[in-house]
């Protein structure tokens, strides 16, 4: 504790020191919002060359070892130092991307790129004057790593310019930083409202151009579905931003420590999704300033913080996605008299004019600027007027500045008790956090800040407000959100659904907890996720659970029906161990690691059983000649022999299939074109033979309910692989992809929505959409198991590699390894460091690989 404050206080006096800095670059980055960028630069220059922070004395305060496959650990001597190595390494890594997401923060983006960065500029200039505003507010730790991130990427631009555009100047601040995290109103939430809003009026449904002509599939047509549909590949829709989490207790583990299992979904790259302001795109760091804070984890790029994950030697954590409903939208009278005016308390209530003037370049190179005008309230923006109504928008969101500032002393927390402690900031506003320690805790806490609403919950509608009181003003109170400490059967899991069956021994009591929490919901990815934590293995392939009432392969997960509906109280106090599962094996991060690569996809083991019978009933009618004798559900796929010979050659391999996309896997392909064809235009009740049922969460969905569709489904599957010259039993692995470099390998996993806890998306490789290949792009691709022991051990696989840099090795020296499941051992001890050490140096001093 010494030394901590020691280094604190060493990095308060830089701070004071550099005080007089700081203001100038503040002063300079407001004038550059508003002056013409010219003049800035002629009245400017001499003031900020003179108030350049010391950056050789910087860079002397911090060495960046490169481990195996480039990981970045960076030993600084205090926390300016640490952020000026993590934004030069980015930098070194990711190059103009970083810049250019700066830039992107100050919202001058269009002006050099073009009219279509109009809107993300007009929002980034609500952020980042939030961030001038905010940032003396800071805690002076947080501080000091945004300044550092900020000095750490100008070093590098001074030192290659020739890798930037000649409009990327190095003159970022500590606010410019800042300004990524800072938080605004939805402008989300306000475009769905009003969407939702015009929907039900009478006006936007006669003002429709035209009503679409119905879909040939959902009509009557003696030409199977197959023949109108274009050949390509076809399957449900779904979303991938999102992750996995598990934490186990030590009573599940071979070793008695906890074992916490982060893998986050988003895009596997792409610079044009760098420069945007959340970051998108992971970047394993690790972060050492001694006796202050050792951290290994992920950051977003672009950031020098963003949403993390990782662990320090005590304890770990994992986020995944929650969806919670923050925003509220209110509809007020507006006066009646007065213009720009509303009602409110039966007074009248003005409406705030404020215009903002964005720069942007033409397409003939011009410079031009475009003036919006925005009216707001103290309650909120106002998002939608009509000539009674004022729609106001209030996000517990707008105006949160210190995210940053939570995830760094979290990852200086100690134990449960600080790391909750500073959970209560909820300056992150969204988010499931997964949990686990040295001291043998697991925890999941439902994190959201949520307004405390003083009416009922309305959805997608407005909330009528006549009154201040009727404006909800303040938040659920931290204690009222779910949170799941110690559960029994050892584990928690998250895989982006509602928190009501974290673990299904204790399901969530709905009357303990806001109304305004989402719906319950356990889709399928979920479901196996539950089903690995709780029983530990992985299931035989071949072994499918089919489609009974509680499947034989869920029952160690689920609790005697009907569900007893346990609360928050019942969960064990910190350090209590846990009951175990019924009847788990005792895992390893080995263990743990063969779990998160499990191939098996759901979906298909509950719909396979009735697929191959009502198939196979179909077809053996047709080799009857029978077809004319009574109807015959999907007859139509049978209506030539070429058709015929097709559907009983599928029947023979959706029959032979394991039912897994195991990258091997001979009939995953035929089934997902099936999958495709059969859900989609349709509600899951018209599909499902028994639709998801909460009282049975981990059961159901199961079974088909039209055979016919089913049948008519499997014939345009066929048909459209038929077209595209692929055989019915193609490999998994031979369409899809790991595709990086010169790495080129076949994947296990699938999408989320065919019941895969492996999710990923694919494209076409090489953007050719007439090529049968595709290649994975988003999703599964950072990977962090770690066990607590005495000195944690991790293991890591990042499958897009440390740098964007396509002449550097580590582009792509994951894929492969990535692609076949496995993960590579961490350095974390400063002996593991050296051992594994391949490059060192100080920020400039570096030899380029």
């Amino acid at each position: 504790m010494k030394a901590r404050a020691r280094a604190r206080a060493h990095t308060a006096f830089n701070r004071l020191a550099g005080q007089k800095c700081k203001a100038a670059f503040t002063s300079s980055n407001a004038l550059l919002a508003s002056w013409p960028h010219v003049l800035v630069c002629a009245l400017l220059t001499s003031t900020l060359i003179a108030c350049r922070p010391p950056t050789h004395d910087i860079a002397r305060r911090v060495e960046i070892v490169r481990t195996g496959y480039g990981v970045p650990h960076i030993l600084a001597e205090d926390l300016e130092a640490m952020g000026f190595g993590l934004g030069y390494v980015q930098s070194e890594d990711y190059s103009a991307s970083i810049a250019v997401a700066m830039v992107a923060s100050r919202g001058t983006l269009a002006r050099h790129l073009g009219g279509d960065e109009l809107n993300a500029d007009f929002a980034a200039r609500e952020s980042h004057a939030g961030a001038v505003a905010a940032f003396d507010r800071l805690d002076p730790r947080a501080q000091a790593v945004y300044s550092g991130f900020a000095e750490g990427v100008n070093h590098y631009i001074r030192l290659h310019p020739r890798e930037f555009p000649t409009w990327v100047v190095p003159d970022f601040t500590g606010p410019d930083a800042l300004a990524r995290d800072v938080q605004t109103w939805s402008r989300g939430d306000a475009a769905r409202f009003r969407r939702n809003l015009a929907a039900r009026t009478e006006s936007a449904v006669t003002a429709s151009a035209a009503v679409p002509a119905p879909d040939p599939r959902r009509t009557p047509d003696p030409v199977p579905r197959a023949r109108a549909r274009q050949p390509g590949p076809s399957t449900p829709s779904f979303l991938l931003d999102g992750s996995n989490a598990w934490a186990f207790h030590g009573s599940r583990t071979s070793s008695g420590h906890t074992i916490l299992l982060r893998n986050p979904h988003l895009s596997w790259g792409g610079g044009d999704l760098l420069a945007r302001p959340s970051g998108s795109t992971y970047y394993e760091a690790h972060v050492r300033v001694p006796g202050v804070v050792d951290f290994y984890g992920d950051f977003r790029i672009g950031t020098a913080f963003g949403i993390i994950g990782g662990f320090n030697p005590r304890l770990g954590w994992a986020t995944t996605n929650n969806s919670p409903r923050l925003s509220q939208v209110y509809r007020l009278r507006a006066h009646p008299e007065l213009e720009d005016h509303a009602l409110l308390d039966g007074r009248p209530l003005p409406l705030e004019r404020r215009d903002a003037t964005v720069g942007y370049l033409t397409e003939t190179g011009d410079t031009a600027t475009e003036t919006r005008t925005s009216w707001h309230t103290p309650h909120g923006p106002v998002i939608h007027r009509t000539e009674d109504d004022v729609y106001i928008i209030k996000d517990p969101r707008d105006g949160e500045f210190r995210r940053g500032e939570q995830f760094l002393r979290m990852m200086m927390a100690d134990d449960l008790a600080e790391w909750l402690g500073v959970m209560r900031m909820r300056a992150h506003p969204t988010s499931n956090f997964t949990y686990a320690d040295a001291d043998g805790n697991i925890a999941h806490y439902y994190n959201a800040r949520l307004p405390l609403l003083p009416h009922a919950v309305t959805g997608d509608t407005a909330a009528l407000a006549a009154s201040s009181a009727d404006i909800w003003s303040d938040l659920v109170a931290w204690e009222d959100l779910p949170l799941y400490l110690n559960p029994p059967g050892g584990y928690v899991q998250q895989a982006n659904d509602t928190p009501d069956y974290t673990n299904l021994n204790v399901p969530l009591d709905r009357d303990t907890v806001p109304p305004n929490l989402p719906e319950p919901r356990l889709r399928l990815r979920s479901q196996l996720s539950l089903e690995l934590a709780a029983r530990g293995r992985v299931a035989e392939a071949g072994q499918p659970a089919g489609n009974p009432e509680v499947a034989p392969a869920a029952q160690a997960a689920v609790a005697p029906e009907p569900l007893r509906r346990a609360g928050r109280a019942e969960t064990a106090e910190p350090g209590a161990a846990a009951d175990p599962a019924p009847a788990p094996g005792p895992l390893t991060p080995e263990a743990v690691i063969a779990l998160k690569h499990s191939p098996r996809m759901l979906m298909a083991e509950r719909v396979m059983d009735d697929l191959l019978r009502v198939t196979r009933e179909a077809v053996d009618r047709a080799d009857e000649g029978n077809l004319g004798q009574a109807p015959v559900p999907g007859a139509a796929a049978f209506s030539e022999a070429e058709a015929q010979s097709r559907m009983t050659e599928a029947l023979s391999v959706l029959a032979a299939w394991d039912r897994t996309a195991s990258a091997d896997s001979r009939g995953a392909v035929l089934f997902q074109r099936w999958a495709g064809e059969y859900f989609s235009g349709a509600p899951d009740s018209l599909r499902w033979h028994q639709p998801w049922d909460p009282e049975r969460p981990a059961t159901t969905p199961f079974g088909l309910s039209d055979p016919a569709a089913a049948i008519d489904a499997l014939a345009a599957a066929a048909d459209s692989l038929a077209e595209q010259g692929i055989p019915l039993d193609v490999q998994w692995g031979e369409i899809h992809r790991v595709i990086r470099g010169g790495v080129d390998v076949p994947v296990s996993g699938c999408p989320p929505t065919l019941g895969c806890f492996r999710a990923l998306s694919f494209g076409p490789a090489g953007g050719d959409a007439s090529h049968p290949r595709l290649a994975a792009n988003r999703g599964d691709a950072w990977v962090l198991i770690v066990e607590f022991g005495e000195v944690p051990t991790a293991y890591t696989v990042l499958s897009y590699g440390q740098t964007a840099r396509s002449e550097s090795p580590h582009y792509s020296d994951q894929a492969a390894m990535f692609a076949r499941g496995e993960m590579k051992r961490i350095a974390w001890t400063t002996d593991e460091i050296e051992s594994a050490a391949i490059r060192r140096y100080r920020p400039g001093r570096e030899a380029r690989r």
